[in-house]
């Protein structure tokens, strides 16, 4: 496996299809309660015997789906992946493209049935994609959710890559070019419609051709190949929802927490009996210092002893 390839697996896009692909499949079993409905979808969609072996796995990331909130915008992209996702196995593994509605709807089926209002809701529709267009539309949308991280690599290695990058940033702004300039007007192609809800590559203005130099010295070559055009993958981030819902609990409960305790102390046979022990402590640890404290003046005392032997004073005497 070339560097070059490695390195493409990084970009976000990648990352996320990696995870749905290997997501673990344990997300249904939270609908118990919808399990036969469930059963039901898998088994229409075994009947397609070209996707036998993704429909469990389709399946789960649906029901994954059921747990984002609607209103978060990882719902969105969720949605917008999902969509890639399933169709590049439709087309990959289905020769009838006028199977893929028959499916949808067994899909829209178990999202309406394990999502509820306030939870992510995905819809599809491959009306009027074929192949080539969908691979168009998937690629552009690919180029807008890689741009800032491409960029990113590029000052990092000072504009420079090795030629299969260079190919691929290519390829990927010319797909982006097109589509976005053939789907921008009203009345597009329809499957352009796709591209124009939330998350979408017409959101902010159209961006920039990414380009790299190619690197002309065969030494540079194979240092830039070992070396690998990547920085750090991007950390993983928690759901938006549990770290919300986390500091909302750390910001209210604390407050209270001194609010309830302050009242007690005020108010309550408490406050007293805190006093109280406070107060005996502080006096046992004085009396502890105060035991403490003749043996530093004894020491004293003997050195002072010590020095006033030691030292001569001249009186004078006068009488009267």
């Amino acid at each position: 496996m070339s560097r070059s390839f490695e390195d493409l697996q990084l970009l976000p896009s990648k990352k996320f299809y990696n995870k749905l692909d290997t997501l673990e499949n344990i997300y249904c079993f939270v609908h118990s309660e919808k399990e036969r409905t469930i059963k039901d979808i898998k088994s229409k969609l075994n009947v397609y015997e070209h996707i036998v072996n993704y429909s469990d796995k389709i399946v789960n990331v649906l029901c994954k789906t059921s747990t984002l909130d609607a209103e978060n915008s990882e719902c969105n992209e969720h949605c917008n992946y999902l969509f890639y996702w399933i169709g590049d196995i439709l087309f990959d593994k289905l020769i009838d493209v006028n199977l893929f509605s028959a499916i949808t709807n067994e899909l829209h089926t178990l999202m309406n049935s394990v999502s509820p209002k306030h939870k992510c809701n995905c819809k599809f529709s491959f009306i009027g994609f074929n192949k080539e267009n969908f691979n168009e539309i998937k690629e552009a949308y690919f180029y807008y959710k890689n741009h800032n991280y491409i960029n990113s690599i590029l000052q990092h290695y000072n504009g420079r890559c090795v030629d299969d990058y260079n190919n691929y940033l290519h390829e990927s702004y010319n797909k982006y070019h097109k589509v976005y300039e053939a789907c921008k007007n009203l009345n597009s192609e329809i499957y352009c419609n796709q591209l124009k809800g939330k998350d979408s590559i017409y959101s902010g203005e159209k961006l920039p051709a990414l380009t790299c130099g190619r690197v002309e010295k065969p030494s540079e070559h194979q240092a830039l190949s070992n070396q690998g055009l990547v920085l750090e993958p991007p950390q993983e981030i928690p759901d938006n929802a549990s770290t919300s819902k986390s500091l909302i609990f750390v910001s209210f409960f604390f407050p209270i927490l001194g609010i309830m305790f302050l009242l007690l102390y005020k108010f309550t046979p408490f406050g007293s009996w805190m006093r109280s022990c406070f107060l005996k402590k502080r006096s046992i640890h004085l009396n502890k210092d105060y035991i403490k404290m003749p043996g530093f003046i004894e020491h004293f005392d003997e050195n002072e002893q010590k020095n006033s032997n030691m030292n001569r004073y001249n009186v004078i005497y006068h009488s009267q």
